[in-house]
């Protein structure tokens, strides 16, 4: 009896264990596939950020890359083939617009590198040759005197620059290219004077670190293209030349379309204020010589005419004096008694005597 219901609950628990076993199979084959549809997304998502990755790297590298389009050809030859001179020089090459110039040097990078550096930016927009940049100062001109020592203005006159452009020069030099609006270069101007060390010309060219007096324009001026820059406190007697430095926005020398032109600078030499001191000291005491001999002449000439109206005045009276009258000698008459005395009288004596004789 006992072992009779012992068997039926055995093989009751060997079916159930057998279910659970199958049950635990189960689990634990879609515990496996959950994790696996797990890891496909993950996959999935990987894949997907690296693509993203990948097409934003694409669209950056598309920012540094040369734009096929702006390849220039004539960077790849040397410019010696046919029709060139002789005596001209080899061109640089290169077959991407030289956009890997400055690699492994010091790199201008918007600075004033005193030592040296190399600047990748492009040169920019270049005017057409009726735009071409021109200069002429219109004070001080030559000849003109510096005054010495007194406050000053330079003023110039500019054709073809849109003046009053002009970008932070502490880390923007050199930083951009060249721009136009209306076709003409966009920019300003400076004045810069050197001391030409006495001589208004020098046998010797002149320090380009060196300068007296240096400032940018960095106003738009009268819109007429006058530009002025003032020196307070003027400059010491010397001989000085004054020129003009024009520039873009950002300080890079204005490019130009052609080689053959007139220049885009202007200088002037005044004339040295203490030569010109010595020279105004001469000609006053030239004229003080020349006062004096005039006053000296004068009183020549008035002690030459007084003598002359002395001497004329001596001349007049001892005249006067000759032309005194002479007093009347009288005569001895031999009167004949005999005859008619009156007749005798009338004959031999002066009217006025024959009168007298009767009186």
């Amino acid at each position: 009896m006992r072992f009779s219901t012992l068997v039926p609950l055995l093989l009751a628990a060997g079916v159930l264990g057998q279910g659970q076993g199958k049950n635990g199979q189960n689990n634990q084959q879609n515990a496996q596939n959950a994790q696996n549809a797990q890891n496909a997304q993950n996959a999935q998502n990987a894949q997907n950020a690296n693509g993203q990755n990948n097409n934003n790297n694409a669209q950056g590298n598309a920012a540094l890359a040369l734009d096929p389009a702006n390849v220039q050809k004539a960077s790849q030859t040397d410019g010696l083939a046919a029709g060139a001179e002789a005596g001209q020089a080899a061109s640089d090459t290169d077959d991407a617009n030289f956009i890997n110039f400055c690699t492994g040097k010091t790199l201008t990078n918007g600075l004033q590198v005193k030592t040296g550096s190399c600047n990748g930016i492009v040169m920019g927009d270049i005017p057409a040759t009726n735009k071409m940049v021109s200069t002429i100062f219109t004070s001080p001109q030559d000849g003109d005197v510096l005054p010495e020592n007194t406050a000053m203005t330079f003023s110039v006159k500019i054709a073809n620059l849109q003046a009053g452009s002009f970008t932070n020069p502490d880390n923007t030099y050199y930083a951009a290219p060249q721009a136009l609006s209306g076709g003409t270069i966009v920019g300003h101007t400076h004045i810069t004077v050197q001391d030409m060390g006495g001589s208004k010309n020098p046998a010797n060219t002149l320090d380009a670190e060196t300068f007296a007096f240096f400032k940018g324009i960095n106003d738009a001026g009268d819109g007429q293209g006058n530009l002025s820059a003032d020196l307070a406190e003027g400059l010491p007697a010397g001989t000085y030349r004054a020129c003009t430095i024009t520039s873009g926005s950002n300080h890079q020398p204005v490019v130009m379309p052609v080689a053959q032109r007139g220049p885009q600078e202007d200088c002037v030499r005044p004339k040295d204020s203490k030569v010109n001191r010595l020279r105004q000291l001469r000609q006053r005491r030239r004229l003080r010589r020349l006062n004096k001999l005039r006053k000296v002449n004068k009183v020549n000439k008035v002690s030459k005419v007084n003598k002359v109206s002395k001497v004329s005045k001596v001349s007049k009276v001892s005249k006067v004096r000759d032309n005194k009258p002479k007093p009347v000698k009288e005569k001895d008459v031999d009167v004949d008694v005999s005859t008619d005395l009156n007749s005798q009288l009338a004959t031999s004596l002066p009217k006025q005597q024959v009168l007298d004789s009767w009186a």
